[in-house]
């Protein structure tokens, strides 16, 4: 019995020790996803420096295109057919909600196609071509990200470290 009291502290520290591993597994387990997914994310960039551009010439055309979000019930593009020739400014119009964003993600391969095709100079745009295709789009979101650092590094949008002064010169 006396032993058995003086366990006492060292079983309750044990006790709340297992409390606080349970409390905080699933923050444990979130911050070691985003942490996989830099990684994977560091990985997939070293990968696209070696892809060559897949160059525009003549057009971009939307041929039948659809999409729905998941858990969407309805889809938020249907059958959009468009011809946007190289060269030339093009503007999507439509009320909020219409699918001009979703069109844009498309296009640049940050949701998967739906139905339909997207074509590049009358070449489907594949999805191991999507690497080449981003390196030549400059995208300015709706809700644009600025870093609070200089504008040298918000162009460059990564570490001082990895920044090509000669390339931030020329995207200027």
């Amino acid at each position: 019995a006396v032993g058995g009291y003086r366990l006492l502290p060292s079983l309750q520290v044990i006790y709340s020790s297992i409390a606080m591993a349970k409390v905080f597994h699933p923050l444990f387990l979130r911050v070691s996803f985003a942490l996989q997914d830099a990684a994977d994310s560091v990985a997939a960039r070293e990968q696209e420096k070696d892809v060559m551009p897949r160059r525009l010439t003549k057009a971009i055309e939307f041929r039948q295109v659809s999409y729905c979000y998941p858990r969407g019930d309805k889809n938020s593009v249907e059958g959009f057919t468009a011809h946007i020739p190289s060269g030339q400014t093009t503007a999507l119009i439509g009320a909020s909600g219409a699918g001009k964003s979703t069109l844009v993600d498309l296009l640049l391969g940050l949701l998967p196609l739906g139905q339909g095709q997207i074509c590049i100079d009358g070449s489907p745009l594949e999805p191991a071509e999507l690497a080449g295709w981003r390196r030549n789009i400059g995208y300015v979101p709706q809700q644009a990200l600025t870093l609070n650092a200089s504008i040298r590094a918000n162009i460059a949008f990564t570490d001082d470290h990895l920044i090509d002064d000669e390339k931030v010169t020329h995207a200027a």
